[in-house]
C-alpha cells in the first residue's frame, strides 16, 4: 500500500512548511497539490491541538458528550506489540503459534490484530461469530467443509461467516487486523457457509458502485463502494471518499474500518480531533456524532453492524 503521508504534503511541505509548498504548487499550476495543501492549512490549527498522546501510537478514545471512537496506527499491531498465545493445540502440520492484541469492543463487535506462524489445523466446530479481516502480510489457505480452497495473501479482505467450518493452513507467517461480530442466526449461516476472499484488485475504482454524496452540502465527499458480505445483521465492504467534509449525528450503526489509502480528520462534538491515514484502524460506535474532513481521497475496508 502506498505511503499517503508524503502524498498528503507535496512539494516538500513536511520540510519547508505548507506556505512555501503552496506557493510552489501555485507557480506550477498543480491543481491537485493546491487543493491538498490548502486543505492542510485549513486543518493545521486543528492538527496542532491534537495532543502528543494521540499521534498514532496506540488506541485513542475521544469524546465525552457522545460515545467514544477508538483509533490506532498500524504500529499498534506490530508483531512485537502482540501478546503471545502459545502453540495451537490442535495443529496437525508444523508448529503454529499465534499472538494477538485487542483494540476495542463495541457491543457485539470487537476489533484487534493477530499474527500466526506457519502451520495448519482443522477447524471442525462451526463458528459462533462472523469474522472479517484484512491481511497485512503472509499467505494462507482456508478450506471449506466441502473441500473448496480459498488462498489469501497481502491486501486481501477475508470473511469467515458464522457457522463456517473447515481448515486453516498458514503457508507463510500471517499478520492481520480483524473484526469479529456476534449476531443472530441467518439463512446464510446454515448449510456450510463458505469463506470469502476478496483481493485488493477487486476494489479498483471501476469495480465500485457510485453512491452519490455523503450529505447534501456542496463540499460533501462523493462515495463509491462494494459490498462483499451482507447477512442482514452486518455488512462487510470497501468504500472510497473524495475530498470534502460532512457531519454525522447519532449514527444508527456501529462501524469498524481499516484505512487503505488517504488522509482525513475525525472530530468529536467536543472539538477533539484525530488525524487518520493509511494503515490506521478506527471503530465508530452506534450513536457517535461528529464530523469528517477528508483531505486526501480515502479508501477503507469496513464492517457495519446494525
Amino acid at each position: 500500500l502506498r505511503n499517503v503521508m508524503a502524498e498528503a504534503q507535496p512539494y516538500g511541505a513536511a520540510v519547508q512548511g505548507l506556505g512555501p509548498a503552496l506557493e510552489m504548487a501555485r507557480r506550477k499550476g498543480d491543481t491537485a497539490a493546491i487543493q491538498v495543501l490548502e486543505a492542510e492549512m485549513k486543518v493545521g490549527e486543528r492538527s496542532a491541538s491534537v495532543s502528543s498522546s494521540s499521534t498514532m501510537r496506540g488506541p485513542i478514545h475521544t469524546g465525552t458528550s457522545c460515545p467514544e471512537f477508538s483509533h490506532c496506527s498500524n504500529s499498534y499491531f506490530a508483531i512485537d506489540k502482540l501478546t503471545p498465545k502459545g502453540p495451537r493445540k490442535n495443529a496437525d502440520i508444523g508448529s503454529p503459534h499465534d499472538a494477538s492484541r485487542p483494540l476495542a469492543k463495541l457491543e457485539s463487535t470487537s476489533a484487534g490484530g493477530w499474527w500466526c506462524a506457519a502451520g495448519g489445523w482443522p477447524s471442525p466446530t462451526p463458528r459462533a461469530t462472523t469474522e472479517a479481516f484484512f491481511v497485512f502480510s503472509g499467505h494462507g489457505c482456508l478450506t471449506d467443509a466441502d473441500g473448496e480452497q480459498h488462498y489469501m495473501g497481502p491486501g486481501d479482505l477475508v470473511v469467515l461467516p458464522k457457522g463456517w467450518t473447515g481448515r486453516w493452513d498458514v503457508l507463510q507467517d500471517i499478520h492481520k487486523v480483524w473484526f469479529v461480530t456476534d449476531h443472530p442466526e441467518t439463512d446464510q449461516n446454515r448449510n456450510n457457509p463458505k469463506a470469502i476472499v476478496a483481493p485488493y484488485s477487486n476494489f479498483a475504482p471501476q469495480y465500485l458502485t457510485p453512491r452519490g454524496s455523503q450529505a447534501s452540502t456542496s463540499d460533501s465527499p462523493h462515495i463509491a463502494s462494494q459490498i462483499v458480505h451482507d447477512n442482514g445483521h452486518m455488512r462487510v465492504g470497501c468504500s472510497t471518499f473524495s475530498t470534502g467534509s460532512f457531519a454525522v449525528s447519532n449514527r444508527p450503526t456501529t462501524e469498524c474500518f481499516h484505512v487503505l489509502e488517504g488522509a482525513f480528520f475525525l472530530t468529536n462534538t467536543n472539538g477533539s480531533s484525530q488525524r487518520c491515514v493509511a494503515g490506521d484502524t478506527v471503530c465508530l460506535p452506534k450513536q457517535w456524532s461528529g464530523s469528517w474532513d477528508v483531505i486526501v481521497p480515502v479508501k477503507k475496508i469496513w464492517v457495519e453492524v446494525k
